[in-house]
């Protein structure tokens, strides 16, 4: 689908832009609604929404499984210096849920970081029936499957969070990622560590002062003017 980019953005739109509101607010909420969660933060790419996350959860020194065959998806994780355990895969490259549960077996609660391996949707049922039976927190990397069905619905729903790409070789493109999770604290940890202070004060708190921001992963507005476009098609 080809989508025509438009200039036409003021001043007063690039600062509810940066606060999260008009534009973005609107195609936040589309693209939540879509895909099944309640809070949906557009980022400006998909490593970045993973390295939001790798802060929101702390995952510094703490158990992560994942698979060997996704090195974009995992480098985010490293870098935050994850524990990272390498479960088998399966022969659509997608992670083994039965491999995830030997891995599990016997420790704190981990974080399992699965990816819908070449926009194939992994074995979710199996996989969060896994997670659920330890408290694991379910993350996925569901950059090349957006749009894709799975069941009833699409693609790693019912996740803890999900990450989005609308980047190179992905169903949009765009200069995009997006992060979903129905988890509260993810989603203001992921307003403080990543967006414009005025967007966190805006929706989070009016007193308290965000944190230093270490990545910044403000979307371009132009490219959110055209995922807008492109999610009224659904």
């Amino acid at each position: 689908m080809k989508v025509q980019f438009s200039t036409e953005v003021s001043e007063k739109d690039m600062w509810s832009h940066a606060i999260g509101e008009g534009i973005t607010k609107e195609t936040e909420k589309m693209l939540g609604k879509l895909c099944g969660h309640e809070y949906c933060i557009l980022t400006n790419c998909a490593t970045n929404a993973l390295f939001a996350l790798g802060l929101a959860y702390e995952v510094s020194g703490r158990r992560v499984i994942t698979v060997s065959n996704s090195p974009w998806t995992i480098a985010s994780f490293k870098f935050l210096n994850a524990n990272l355990v390498f479960a088998d895969t399966l022969s659509d490259g997608n992670i083994d849920p039965n491999s995830v549960a030997r891995e599990i077996d016997g420790f704190v609660p981990p974080i399992v970081l699965a990816v819908d391996y070449e926009g194939i949707p992994h074995d979710a049922e199996k996989l969060q029936e896994v997670c659920s039976n330890s408290n694991a927190t379910l993350i996925v990397d569901a950059s090349k499957s957006f749009s894709v069905q799975y069941g009833e619905n699409l693609a790693s729903y019912g996740s803890d969070a999900i990450v989005l790409s609308f980047g190179p070789g992905k169903t949009f493109l765009g200069e995009l990622g997006a992060i979903l999770t129905d988890d509260t604290r993810v989603y203001e940890s992921v307003l403080r560590s990543t967006m414009h202070p005025e967007r966190f004060r805006h929706e989070v708190s009016f007193t308290m002062a965000p944190h230093a921001v270490p990545v910044k992963t403000v979307p371009c507005p132009w490219s959110v003017m055209a995922l807008r476009k492109y999610l009224k098609q659904f």
